[in-house]
């Protein structure tokens, strides 16, 4: 997808979007991350894996949200990926934070 980009030069280059990390369970309420990327057409990368992430790309496909999932990556990438994000995002069924 283009907004991860591998490309030498500034380190902390904004790439425009924002980044979910972590396992993809039914608590962390990943889905509203991806109706929000979906409602702002705000890209979001999430990294990680778990028992709703097939269920979540299918989703995230039916109604155009601008969503890459990783899966599982390593800890260089991971770096690389935190170093370009706008900010990091992450949900719990009643709780958002953004961290910038």
């Amino acid at each position: 997808m283009p907004f991860i980009r591998s490309k030498k030069g500034n380190d902390n280059e904004d790439y425009g979007y924002m980044l979910f990390v972590g396992r993809h369970v039914p608590y962390k309420n990943i889905k509203a991350l991806v109706e929000l990327s979906a409602e702002l057409q705000y890209p979001l990368v999430s990294v990680g894996d778990g028992c709703t992430r097939e269920q979540l790309e299918e989703y995230s496909l039916m109604i155009g949200a601008p969503v890459r999932f990783t899966g599982n990556i390593g800890q260089e990438e991971l770096v690389e990926i935190y170093n370009h994000c706008s900010f990091y995002i992450t949900n719990r069924k009643r709780f958002v934070a953004v961290c910038l």
